[in-house]
């Protein structure tokens, strides 16, 4: 600790962290100014309570670099990947309302979800609008996949959120999107409610050009609904409509058409293994926000499993509220000959389940899925009982 051309200044060394911190500053008040500062631009996120009479002011240069920081992370984070290189910088002035703050994190990765030279900023002043820019070259997220130049574009004023998300990449195939949304934030007794409008986008994905029709979501302390989402791409959709809570009263509704197995889940990248075939049907999910009921219908057309030709599968479940088990049915059939149907009960309360199915010349590739870690490429037929 020493002075600069009449300021305060804090010089930190060390093999893991080193920066420097020039100005005016009380740490003791930087808490309730951060919180005066969010309740300017969004008083519903603002914590009231942390917000209290300012004696000094902060007005004060940082820039912060650490190395080495990789080992540390995973010390405390063992599932957590950080790069050893990367800095903290910004600026803070609570007399005309000014912060802007700037990370370069370089890679991150925890579990499955990655992202590669990630980036983030904020910035804002009295009389203007707060910005958050979030960018990283490269990110992966757990079924999605990867996608590249990923990056938020915020902006936020009288509790209003204006996000806009882009993405693109420069390969054999397209893949890139732009989603445009806004969002509105209040508080009342019961915690923050929100009311975010997904306004008309466009993605592509390999190629294809899929859309987003203007929706609207509601998000309350105890429940959330949606209304008119609904991503397509001419004959193929998802659409999703209702509202989730603890009553059995609600449930959210998912629609699907013509949605292709072999995209959606890409077992054969990620885990070596062909499925194939389109799905349809819908799903209806109550008494979300608790112990959900499932109630679905749903069709696979043309379905492979590692290149055996399955034909066409039909599941069903229904919720029975006098046994407090979800019923459950499935019949496999192609060409008139139902290789596999049957059902049972899948209870709540105990996750007992009581299944009986009927075998007849069953192709066993399906298998693989689950015998891998035993036995590899399995083949063949099976008939019979199955409990």
């Amino acid at each position: 600790i020493d002075r600069y051309n009449n300021a305060k200044r804090i010089l930190l060394r060390s093999t893991i962290l080193e920066g420097e911190l020039t100005g005016i500053y009380n740490f003791k008040d930087l808490d309730s100014e951060l919180q005066q500062q969010l309740a300017y631009y969004s008083p519903a996120l603002a914590k009231k309570s942390a917000i209290r009479k300012i004696h000094h002011d902060n007005i004060f240069d940082f820039n912060l670099q650490y190395h080495s920081a990789g080992a540390l992370i995973k010390f405390f984070y063992p599932q957590m990947d950080l790069s050893d290189k990367g800095s903290v910088s910004g600026h803070i002035d609570s007399r005309q309302g000014i912060f802007e703050v700037n990370c370069e994190i370089g890679d991150l990765r925890y579990n499955d979800f990655s992202a590669n030279t990630l980036s983030i900023g904020v910035d804002g002043r009295m009389g203007q609008k707060a910005h958050l820019n979030f960018r990283t070259g490269q990110l992966t997220v757990p079924a999605i996949g990867t996608i590249y130049n990923f990056s938020v574009q915020q902006s936020l004023s009288g509790d209003s959120l204006v996000s806009n998300l882009f993405w693109n990449n420069w390969g054999e195939q397209t893949n890139s999107g732009a989603i445009y949304s806004n969002a509105h934030f209040h508080r009342d007794r019961q915690g923050i409610h929100i009311e975010l409008n997904i306004l008309p986008s466009v993605v592509m994905v390999r190629d294809s050009v899929w859309r987003l029709d203007s929706s609207h979501f509601s998000f309350h302390p105890e429940s959330f609904s949606i209304k008119g989402f609904k991503y397509y791409n001419q004959s193929k959709s998802i659409a999703l409509d209702g509202v989730a809570s603890q009553s059995e009263e609600d449930g959210l509704q998912l629609k699907i058409s013509n949605i292709e197995l072999g995209r959606l889940l890409n077992t054969e990248a990620h885990k070596g293994y062909l499925l194939e075939g389109a799905l349809n049907g819908q799903v209806e999910i109550r008494r979300v926000m608790k112990s959900p009921i499932i109630n679905s219908s749903l069709d696979i057309n043309r379905l492979v499993v590692n290149r055996d030709s399955l034909g066409q599968l039909n599941l069903k479940s229904q919720w029975n509220p006098e046994n407090k088990s979800l019923n459950l049915f499935a019949q496999l059939q192609k060409d008139q000959h139902n290789s596999l149907f049957g059902g049972g009960d899948l209870y709540y309360e105990t996750g007992m389940f009581d299944l009986n199915f009927t075998a007849d010349q069953l192709p066993v590739g399906f298998l693989n899925f689950y015998l891998d870690h035993i036995v590899q490429n399995i083949k063949g037929h099976t008939s019979g009982k199955i409990h």
